[in-house]
């Protein structure tokens, strides 16, 4: 009885988790098509896109903060490398795109 209600835990939790991205895709679709008119989950983060999202939901103080938004864009480059980082490592930076990964992160 123990390892099926740990089973029925760790499906509930992955069902929680499943039904958390699904909310979060929800909410950044609905961002994304009032700041630019498309709820597409591809498009490019780019400091237009950040200044367009800060603008439409009225963030005027964000619209000039030059360092937070490439920080911004750098944490979300930065998803999916081990640590955050490179280890050490210089690669090129790329351009990331907005998608719920990059928006959680």
């Amino acid at each position: 009885a123990f390892e099926f209600d740990a089973y029925l835990k760790s499906e509930q939790l992955r069902s929680s988790a499943l039904e958390g991205r699904h909310i979060v895709s929800n909410v950044l679709k609905i961002i994304l098509k009032n700041a630019t008119g498309s709820s597409s989950l591809s498009q490019p983060l780019t400091p237009d896109l950040l200044r367009n999202i800060f603008s439409y939901y009225g963030e005027r103080s964000l619209l000039e903060d030059n360092l937070l938004v490439d920080e911004m864009i750098a944490a979300a480059a930065s998803y999916g490398s081990e640590g955050g980082g490179n280890g050490g490592v210089f690669v090129a930076f790329r351009t990331p795109t907005l998608n719920v990964d990059t928006f959680l992160h």
